[in-house]
C-alpha cells in the first residue's frame, strides 16, 4: 500500500470559510483517495491559517515546528505532498516570492534528514503551488512558481480556482479539480 501526507493549511482541511468543514467526501484529500482506491492510504493534515515557515505568533500555526512530529507520526509515507504557501502570500506578512520558497524547500531537507534518523525507504515529496487569491500580491502565486521549478522541485500548479463564498477557500468544484491534478501529476511521478 502507497501512504501519501497531505500536509496543508485550510483548503486541505477543506474548510468552507466560516468555522465549518465541508462534507468529508468533498475534500481534495479525500476525493484523491477514492480516486486512487484501496491501494493507497491518504493522510489529511490540515490546519487553517498555517503558514510554510515560522511567521505567526501563534507557534502552532506555524508549519515548520509541526512538521517532524507528524512525519514522524504518520512514517512511512512514500510521497509528501505540501500544500503551504497561499497563508504566506497575505500582503500582512510581506513575504517575497523568494522568501516562500525558501520557507517550502526547507520541507524537502527537512523530509532527507528526518530519514537519515529513522532510516527506511526515502519519501518523495510534491509541492501544491499557492493559488491567487484575492489578499495576495499580484503576480506574486506565479513568482514562486517559477522559482520552485527551477529548483527542479516536483510541483502541482494549481492557478485560478473557483472560490468559495468568502473568495479565499476553495468550492466544491475546485476541490475536484486539485484531486484530479494531483492524481495525474502522481501517475507522471510513479506513485
Amino acid at each position: 500500500m502507497k501512504r501519501i501526507l497531505c500536509y496543508g493549511d485550510s483548503n486541505t482541511r477543506g474548510s468552507i470559510g466560516d468555522g465549518r468543514r465541508m462534507e468529508d467526501k468533498k475534500q481534495w484529500p479525500n476525493v484523491l483517495q477514492k480516486m486512487l482506491g484501496d491501494s493507497y492510504r491518504i493522510i489529511q493534515e490540515g490546519l487553517g491559517g498555517r503558514v510554510a515557515g515560522e511567521l505567526d505568533e501563534r507557534i502552532y500555526m506555524n508549519g515548520r515546528p509541526s512538521f517532524e512530529v507528524i512525519y514522524r507520526s504518520t512514517s512511512p509515507v512514500d510521497l509528501v505532498i505540501i500544500a503551504l504557501g497561499t497563508n504566506d502570500l497575505k500582503a500582512k506578512y510581506g513575504r517575497s516570492a523568494q522568501d516562500i520558497a525558501n520557507d517550502l524547500l526547507w520541507y524537502e531537507q527537512a523530509i532527507r534528514d528526518l530519514q537519515d534518523i529513522e532510516g527506511g525507504r526515502p519519501s518523495k515529496i510534491l509541492y501544491v503551488i499557492p493559488e491567487n487569491h484575492s489578499q495576495s500580491e499580484p503576480g506574486i502565486w506565479a513568482e514562486l512558481a517559477d522559482i520552485m521549478k527551477h529548483f527542479d522541485a516536483s510541483v502541482v500548479d494549481l492557478g485560478d480556482l473557483e472560490r468559495g463564498l468568502d473568495g479565499l477557500h476553495f468550492s466544491e468544484a475546485a476541490h475536484a479539480q486539485v484531486a484530479h491534478k494531483l492524481k495525474d501529476k502522481l501517475k507522471e511521478m510513479g506513485v
